[in-house]
């Protein structure tokens, strides 16, 4: 994957992977993130969003169609809608 540039702080979280972090805001304070994807038919950073609005203490996955969906509090892969976003069988 190329290298982003070190004076361009991030957090990496690899495919398939959580990473919980802790923006110092209040719960259910709007907070906005930035998220950038690796496309490795081009080996290009991609941004998919710039100052996407979440609420402190909530999370988002990013879907296989490269869209970012908010999801149910206290479910790692599951949107609002109810779908899950896992990479792992259902039987797992």
């Amino acid at each position: 994957m190329p290298e982003v540039s070190s004076s361009i702080p991030f957090t990496e979280i690899r495919s398939g992977a959580f990473e919980g972090f802790n923006s110092g805001a209040a719960k259910n304070e709007k907070v906005y993130i930035t998220i950038f994807s690796h496309n490795p038919i081009t080996d290009k950073i991609e941004k998919l969003a710039d100052a996407y609005e979440v609420k402190s203490g909530s999370g988002v996955v990013i879907g296989f169609d490269n869209k970012i969906h908010n999801v149910k509090n206290g479910k790692l892969w599951i949107d609002q809608t109810g779908k899950s976003h896992s990479r792992r069988p259902q039987n797992v």
